[in-house]
């Protein structure tokens, strides 16, 4: 295999593992807050903040699992603090979404919730140690 060979195998290896996944949760993210919310009746006080706090633990994991692959020379803190904005960045953009959707709101809490699950999510993927010696 030539060297030009290895470099579109390693880009679409790169696309298809490491950015598509973090597209589709977006898209998810974004499709699912078009509607009124999965949950009719809450499980217990708050659960909605849960449900959003996971979710964006797993953007930020994803964020952070793409930044470590397509950035290797940064630093785990400057991934860290990369996938926590842009998480971040795109809970906020969510939020604002929702306030133009009916029956749904815009709403301070979730940006919290938000923000913690996005702090989560690149402590799980970053902290951890996934197998690596």
């Amino acid at each position: 295999m030539d060297q030009s060979s290895k470099k579109a195998l390693n880009r679409l290896t790169l696309n298809l593992f490491y950015r598509l996944p973090v597209f589709i949760l977006c898209g998810l993210i974004f499709w699912q807050s078009s509607f009124p919310s999965l949950l009719d009746q809450t499980l217990f006080f708050h659960s909605d903040k849960i449900v959003h706090a996971v979710v964006y633990a797993a953007l930020a994991f994803l964020i952070a699992r793409n930044l470590k692959k397509e950035k290797p020379l940064w630093s785990s803190g400057q991934i860290r603090s990369a996938c926590i904005a842009l998480a971040g960045l795109y809970g906020i953009s969510d939020e604002i979404h929702q306030y133009f959707v009916a029956s749904r709101i815009c709403s301070i809490q979730d940006i919290m919730a938000d923000g913690i699950g996005s702090i989560a999510g690149s402590m799980i993927y970053l902290d951890i140690p996934w197998g690596k010696k």
